[in-house]
């Protein structure tokens, strides 16, 4: 460690993978630690057997950290901070209102007297068909009577949100809206 801003390239050998079980508790992973300081309980980790006797105060600042795939460490190739966002994205959306307010729906339409339709476009196109999820409970405005979210033709665009209801006029509009701050809706796309 330096008092200065110093860049360090390491090359990595994996394993092979071939003939390898995997488990099936999607807990199987490649990690790579920082460890800053360790006591006797993590000297093994780090192939010693007696903790580190190193004590000192301040911060470590780690930047522009990249891994890349291959033999060759490429320059550090910075990307936007909204490049990241959306690359991310591609394999989670989250909906919600925001700190302290409800999440409001695309206006909806009642397409039959018994149910009102919307459809919810994503940010970003998702890499594949995502599951559709949802926490707290919505309701219709105006009126406020409660009602529950049914999400039809999902593709990697949008979603339909769908919301039964009785005795509502074919044409008719109204908002869907969640019940408190806290409600909801997740595209979820990971692999």
């Amino acid at each position: 460690m330096t008092s200065s801003w110093t860049k360090y390239t390491v090359t990595l050998v994996t394993n092979s993978l071939t003939g390898k079980t995997f488990g099936t508790d999607n807990n199987d992973q490649l990690a790579i630690e920082f460890s800053v300081m360790w006591g006797a309980g993590n000297a093994a980790r780090v192939g010693d057997s007696v903790a580190e006797t190193f004590g000192g105060a301040g911060n470590i600042d780690i930047a522009q950290v990249q891994l890349c795939a291959g033999d060759v460490a490429l320059p550090f190739q910075p990307r936007h901070f909204a490049d990241e966002l959306a690359l991310c994205q591609r394999y989670y959306e989250r909906y919600d209102g925001g700190p302290g307010t409800r999440l409001n729906l695309p206006t909806s339409v009642a397409d039959i007297t018994t149910s009102y339709r919307t459809a919810l476009f994503f940010r970003v196109p998702k890499r594949v068909i995502p599951t559709m999820t949802q926490g707290g409970g919505f309701r219709f405005i105006p009126g406020g009577a409660n009602t529950t979210l049914n999400f039809f033709e999902t593709t990697p665009y949008q979603t339909g949100i769908s919301a039964p209801t009785s005795g509502a006029t074919v044409g008719s509009s109204i908002t869907i809206q969640s019940l408190d701050a806290g409600g909801w809706i997740a595209a979820d796309a990971e692999l």
